[in-house]
């Protein structure tokens, strides 16, 4: 049903969606003379609803391509992808003074794609929910453990895994909603609080369950957040200290 919605949403309401964004601009240039300080208010509102739910469409759509991927598995360098993700990310990390330590990372097998996004996630989220004049700190490691040293229903008895922990000292949130928050469309804040479509954590989620592996989050409020990737461990990769 979803991968029907998204083909929908690509192209049926996509089209329509243009219209308005190309019809809204022009009115607002052309006619911004004539218009009330009211109406320009009118559509600005107009213009920011329609960039979100243009938005909200791509997180879809990515949400619905994860698990029909294209793209072969290959191994990937965390680090590498790492510094390519900051240097994506280097305005939004340079506007917010945040600063960023990462331990060394493995090299995993994956889809390069799908670990982009979910790095990208991670730090989008670190940086977009702090305390309003706050310095965001953000700390990526890594360990490896053995299945039954996770304790989680979705370890398999046997495995080792790589846990890459994304830890932030943002607002936190009621652990209550630990698991909530990766529903689809969840948000625990308002949109004039914090932006966002509500799907950022859902894809992330998706994306390790396409990769085997598993995502849990801990927070309290006030004191930041964690979230745990658990990925299975190659066999042929090194064991790191933990």
């Amino acid at each position: 049903v979803l991968s029907s919605f998204a083909f929908v949403a690509s192209h049926d309401l996509r089209e329509p969606l243009r219209k308005v964004q190309v019809f809204a601009q022009l009115i607002a240039d052309k006619e911004a003379g004539t218009l009330s300080d009211t109406g320009k208010d009118y559509f600005k509102r107009m213009q920011a609803a329609v960039r979100r739910m243009d938005i909200l469409i791509d997180d879809i759509l990515n949400f619905s391509r994860i698990s029909t991927s294209a793209q072969e598995a290959r191994d990937i360098d965390l680090n590498l992808l790492l510094k390519t993700v900051r240097h994506d990310m280097q305005q939004a990390i340079a506007e917010a003074g945040a600063k960023i330590h990462a331990e060394t990372l493995p090299v995993l097998r994956g889809n390069y794609s799908h670990f982009y996004v979910l790095f990208q996630n991670m730090l989008s989220n670190s940086l977009k929910y702090q305390p309003k004049g706050n310095q965001p700190v953000i700390s990526i490691s890594c360990a490896q453990l053995a299945a039954e040293e996770i304790e989680h229903a979705d370890a398999n008895p046997g495995n080792t895994y790589y846990k890459i922990s994304f830890t932030d000292n943002g607002i936190g949130f009621e652990e209550q909603y630990a698991k909530k928050i990766f529903q689809m469309f969840q948000r625990l804040h308002g949109m004039n609080e914090y932006p966002g479509t509500g799907m950022g954590l859902a894809i992330c989620k998706k994306i390790m369950e396409h990769h085997k592996g598993f995502i849990v989050a801990s927070s309290s409020p006030g004191q930041g957040a964690s979230f745990k990737c658990y990925f299975p461990s190659p066999a042929h990769k090194p064991v790191l200290n933990t």
